[in-house]
């Protein structure tokens, strides 16, 4: 080869060379940790693990990306130096705290095998979905908007004679409240405009049959609520609009059961044996219970 094409060559695979050279260094290395501290590295899967929980806090909402993501990484900085001084203390040893590790460590274990058991939940079917909607109309298709005026009661069935005595009188909830109060039954205010799907389930059949200006005592089984409806307005919602609501309520209720299931399923293998105070045995208790008395 002539020398003057060697040259040419030699010199074209010099600049080659320099020029990745130079887009070599440009380039920011990739790498998965964010910070170190101490020494102690703080890693972007850790950032990416809390900032579900940051961007549910209103002080980030509407905040850039990458604003959130540092203020993340500022709080696992802060953690990281708190938790560090605190093992040079050795807090870690208390053992308040070590019982306090252990039931941590048992729930998120115990959590991620639920989570699993709910990977992969069965599909609803469309016609149970139609069967919902049509079982509640309160929710759909009468569904209404109610402005309340009303008291949350936890009161025993013989203090509610009173009430439903001053019901039938005419007396408003103020007057009923202030009666409560007076003979030292526990209540809460319940008022304001609550959309159909805001009231409890348990609730919302009766007091979709109530009329306006009408005042209504209803037991959920577990507390007692004195409504007022002051007024209503008919907002339904048709059944293709409200499928995917249906689908995901039920797709919950169907996660609920399986995890019930199993966890009788795992009581009732397991030996269970309930000391001192515990140890008297429950009447139908299902699962291999054992009393031990100390």
């Amino acid at each position: 080869m002539p020398t003057a094409k060697r040259c040419l060559y030699a010199g074209c695979a010099s600049l080659v060379l320099l020029a990745g050279c130079s887009d070599s260094a440009s380039r920011k290395p990739l790498t998965q940790v964010a910070a170190r501290v101490d020494g102690e590295e703080i890693s972007i899967h850790q950032i990416n693990a809390l900032l579900p929980q940051m961007q549910e806090m209103p002080a980030a909402s509407g905040g850039a990306p990458e604003a959130t993501r540092k203020a993340v990484l500022d709080r696992l900085i802060d953690r990281q130096v708190i938790y560090a001084q605190a093992l040079e203390r050795k807090v870690d040893r208390d053992p308040k705290v070590v019982m306090l590790i252990d039931a941590a460590r048992r729930e998120i274990v115990a959590r991620a095998y639920l989570d699993a058991l709910l990977a992969s939940p069965p599909a609803i079917a469309p016609v149970d979905i139609h069967q919902y909607y049509v079982e509640n109309p309160a929710l759909f298709a009468r569904r209404r908007i109610y402005t309340l005026d009303g008291l949350v009661l936890a009161a025993n069935p013989d203090e509610l004679e009173p009430v439903k005595r001053m019901i039938g009188a005419g007396s408003d909830v103020r007057a009923i409240g202030g009666y409560l109060r007076a003979h030292g039954v526990e209540f809460t205010a319940d008022s304001g405009v609550r959309k159909a799907e805001q009231i409890p389930l348990d609730v919302l059949p009766s007091l979709s049959m109530a009329a306006d200006g009408s005042t209504t005592l209803i037991d959920s089984g577990q507390r007692y609520y004195v409504y007022h409806l002051v007024s209503s307005q008919l907002a339904p919602v048709d059944e293709a609009s409200a499928r995917p609501r249906i689908a995901t309520f039920l797709a919950n209720q169907q996660g609920q059961r399986m995890v019930a299931q199993e966890v009788k399923r795992l009581k009732a293998n397991a030996r269970i044996e309930y000391l001192g105070d515990f140890a008297k045995p429950e009447a139908g208790k299902p699962g291999n219970t054992v009393a031990t008395l100390k």
